[in-house]
């Protein structure tokens, strides 16, 4: 395949700017945050029941309020599933092609 004059200078001046980008950004690791995530799963799970337990009940204003915002355990719940998935996927990945989970989005 022919390649243009200008393509090889837009090559190096994007690889350029990537690293420079790379620099700047934090890199946040999920495998972090796995270490956890049974604890948060836990965490999730009781807040969901506390939440349902005292829908019901007569509380002060300030507690009803906080116990509203038990959606957030359930999304939570929810994301560390997911993320457990994915690592059980890229385990089985590895062992079976030596490749990661990236390899099926190529």
């Amino acid at each position: 395949m022919k390649r243009a004059v200008g393509d090889e200078a837009m090559e190096n001046a994007f690889a350029e700017e990537k690293k420079k980008d790379s620099r700047l950004v934090p890199r946040f690791s999920l495998s972090l945050l796995s270490g956890y995530r049974t604890e948060l799963m836990g965490i999730s799970i009781l807040g969901v029941i506390i939440c349902h337990a005292c829908q019901h009940c007569v509380l002060p204003p300030l507690l009803r309020r906080i116990l509203s915002l038990g959606n957030i355990c359930v999304d939570l719940f929810l994301f560390l599933g997911g993320m457990g998935m994915y690592f059980s996927l890229q385990k089985v990945f590895q062992k079976q092609r030596g490749e990661g989970l990236g390899s099926w989005y190529k």
